[in-house]
């Protein structure tokens, strides 16, 4: 089992490989058109998703997951720097500990944009192919 440090270096590496590219070349971030950013920082996307912040700007945002997929497989690689098993992990530590809510979860690029044109200031994450009618996407620094 990985250690507390171990994980984090990890994450901070890919933090740092994040922010140092010129991201989501196979991912586009998607959010509901009320939030009023047009961009977000690589380290502002992780902290969303890993559920250390839940604002972009001024606005509280609500994130929602893909459970597979190409997409969800480049935002693990590219940003969070962790597997599928170990971010299901941390978000069942947040749970079990009252720090916070796991996001909803869904299984396609339809099913984000659904939820996200729907909802109010939500985000998550689609292929870099999806078409993102109803949404903003936010470019990703």
């Amino acid at each position: 089992m990985k250690t507390r440090s171990s994980i984090l270096l990890r994450l901070m590496a890919a933090a740092a490989f994040c922010a140092g590219s010129s991201v989501a070349a196979d991912f586009q971030v998607v959010a509901s058109k009320d939030v009023a950013a047009d961009s977000i920082s690589a380290d502002e996307l992780k902290r969303i998703f890993m559920l250390s912040k839940n604002s972009i700007g001024a606005a509280k945002v609500t994130p929602v997951v893909q459970k597979a997929g190409p997409a969800h497989d480049a935002i693990l690689k590219e940003c969070l720097g962790m597997s599928g098993d170990e971010l299901q992990n941390h978000y069942k530590a947040l749970v079990f500990t009252g720090k916070a809510t796991a996001p909803k979860a869904v299984s396609s690029d339809a099913e984000v944009i659904s939820f996200v044109a729907m909802s109010k200031n939500a985000v998550g994450y689609v292929s870099a192919t999806a078409i993102t009618m109803g949404v903003k996407k936010l470019a990703v620094k």
